[in-house]
């Protein structure tokens, strides 16, 4: 019984043999390289176009065995597949290298199959094909990429490359500087500081649609404002991405602000300069007459009424004086003046007011240059910030007023210790008429901008829960110092 099962199986394995010889002799004239062996790894038929793809005549190939066809760092890998096909028995397709007979390596795609005359058959065949064209050009668009991704490195914008998992494939210099190594990492992670995507990704939508996308995004990670962009992309392998820019327009942003607020003050300062006159000059005649009636003692139970409608006209008035602070066309007499010497000047009514609230005062000052400026303005200008910041403090409070020279600068910082300043509301600082104050008229801010402009200084805001901070930068005009000082 034994024997004649060995007998079977020595039979099958020459039927197998002379099936793939027959095979080979068919296909032999065939353009497609084509290899059959044992898998003790004998060669025991091949055609012409595998001859020439490595290099060999027939005779030479069937004197060799398929370990002395391949690297050695394939090799372990090739016994893997034969060891998956022997188990399996499908056929399988993959990419791998033979040597060729002058030494180089020859990169291949192969199909393998076993030949099933019987189910302990041994034999394999396959069907090789030439990919080295194609590996050349896959070496050529690698290296057009890295010559790309480095190019991307050397913008000074934000570029990555995100795959239909969220996950960042490329990021360049721009990004890891500014929101740290991106590279494998889900792009929800690396600029929004979530765990799961945006519910609305904009980015995304561009797989779906194969279409370029434009927005503004506020990065909340750096308080940054972008301008995106979002294309669609394709890998030098086939693999669809999406390719983002994003240009840091934060300051341009600012500008823009700045212009639109200054636009509304020049055309406030217009409506002063050409109404104020206008509207002054009846209601003095009105006080006037008022005030002649009240005198009169047929009027006299009508006393209160004369006096509410007298501070109401006061009050109309003093609004039309701070309307007039505004115009652009004012008359700006500067001479040198010590800043320093402005604020020690003007304690005595700052702590007046301070003490009213049981609220304090501090002066940090340092040596100064002098200044070209209208004292009187200045002196306005003075107040009113400090003004805001005791009223925006609880009692027991200490208000700050320092200056110093910085980047050849002279800066004037008012600091309160109030709650801070909401960010709707500092994005409408210095507008006309706006204001949080029941009785305010919301113009003491708007004259402090419009005498730092008539001054070519810049105001800048710095708000937390623990306090707010205005500075004032004036540019130096005058080589003049003056004597630090600190006082309580």
């Amino acid at each position: 019984m034994k024997e004649y099962a060995i007998r079977e199986t020595v039979q099958a394995n020459e039927r197998a043999k002379e099936f793939v010889y027959h095979l080979a002799n068919i296909i032999d004239y065939s353009n497609q390289p084509f290899a059959a062996g044992c898998a003790d790894g004998t060669i025991v038929a091949c055609n012409q176009a595998f001859c020439d793809l490595l290099g060999y005549t027939k005779e030479e190939l069937l004197k060799l065995s398929w370990v002395d066809l391949t690297p050695d760092d394939w090799f372990q890998k090739n016994m893997e597949k034969l060891a998956q096909l022997t188990e399996a028995g499908f056929p399988l397709c993959y990419e791998k290298e033979y040597l060729h007979k002058n030494g180089t390596r020859v990169p291949v795609e192969i199909f393998v199959q076993r030949a099933r005359e019987q189910e302990d058959c041994r034999f394999f065949y396959a069907f090789i094909k030439d990919i080295s064209q194609h590996k050349q050009y896959q070496r050529a668009l690698q290296g057009e990429r890295r010559r790309i991704f480095s190019f991307f490195d050397s913008l000074p914008f934000v570029v990555h490359l995100m795959d239909k998992n969220y996950s960042i494939v490329y990021a360049n210099d721009y990004v890891r500087h500014n929101f740290g190594d991106a590279g494998g990492q889900k792009c929800y992670q690396v600029f929004e500081n979530r765990s799961e995507p945006c519910e609305f990704c904009v980015t995304y939508s561009v797989f779906t649609t194969r279409r370029p996308y434009r927005w503004e995004w506020y990065c909340q990670k750096n308080g940054r404002i972008y301008d995106l962009y979002a294309y669609p992309f394709t890998d030098y392998d086939g693999t669809p991405l999406v390719l983002e820019l994003g240009f840091d327009i934060t300051e341009k942003k600012r500008f823009e602000q700045e212009m639109a607020r200054l636009d509304r003050l020049n055309l406030i300062g217009e409506m002063a300069a050409t109404l104020g006159h206008e509207v002054r000059n009846p209601l003095t005649t009105v006080r006037g007459l008022l005030q002649l009636l009240q005198g009169k003692p047929e009027t006299g139970s009508f006393k209160d009424y004369f006096n509410l409608m007298i501070d109401e006209l006061d009050r109309a008035n003093s609004i039309i004086t701070e309307f007039f602070s505004l115009a652009r066309n004012k008359v700006n007499r500067q001479s040198e003046k010590d800043l320093n010497e402005i604020i020690l000047a003007l304690l005595p009514l700052l702590q007046a007011e301070a003490v009213k609230d049981n609220k304090a005062i501090r002066l940090q000052l340092s040596e100064l240059p002098n200044l070209l400026v209208d004292e009187k303005e200045i002196r306005q200008l003075i107040l009113n910030l400090v003004k805001n910041g005791l009223e925006a403090m609880p009692p027991n409070s200490t208000l700050t007023i320092s200056t110093f020279f910085k980047d050849a600068q002279v800066v004037m910082a008012v600091q309160d210790q109030g709650k801070g300043i909401a960010a709707g509301i500092l994005e409408k600082l210095g507008t006309p008429f706006f204001t949080t104050k029941d009785n305010g008229t919301g113009l003491g801010l708007a004259i402090c901008y419009s005498i730092a402009e008539r001054h070519r200084a810049k105001i800048t805001v710095e708000t937390s829960d623990a306090g707010t901070t205005f500075f004032v930068a004036f540019k130096k005009s005058c080589p003049g110092h003056t004597t630090s000082k600190t006082l309580e």
